[in-house]
């Protein structure tokens, strides 16, 4: 997973940790609040991801570390360029949620700002 949270910050994007242990509905709700296209997965957190899929309103593809290897080993190597992509350091990096413990958890939007 340390690998996947790399490529996603490499590429551009930003990412949010699904602890595959919540509940399905927190889980829903963080998948709706925050908006993703893609989640990686892997092993048994795969299944409980497809549950609370269902209860996503968008379409969202579910990328399995392991199981699904063949879609992306075969991908370039390469860093991309940030400057080509449009990218700074005060882009998107993750979103983090609260407790959620006085009701819905509260995404925090964080990027990584270089010194």
């Amino acid at each position: 997973m340390v690998v996947g949270l790399l490529g996603i910050l490499k590429a551009g994007g930003a990412y949010t940790s699904l602890d595959p242990s919540y509940p399905a509905e927190r889980l829903a709700y963080m998948l709706s609040d925050s908006g993703p296209v893609m989640v990686l997965s892997h092993g048994p957190a795969r299944q409980v991801l497809e549950v609370a899929r269902r209860e996503f309103p968008q379409e969202l593809s579910i990328l399995d570390l392991e199981a699904d290897a063949g879609l992306w080993s075969e991908q370039p190597c390469e860093n991309l360029d940030p400057l080509e992509l449009g990218l700074s350091s005060h882009h998107l990096a993750y979103v983090m949620y609260t407790s959620g413990s006085t009701g819905r958890p509260k995404g925090v939007m964080t990027s990584i700002v270089r010194w």
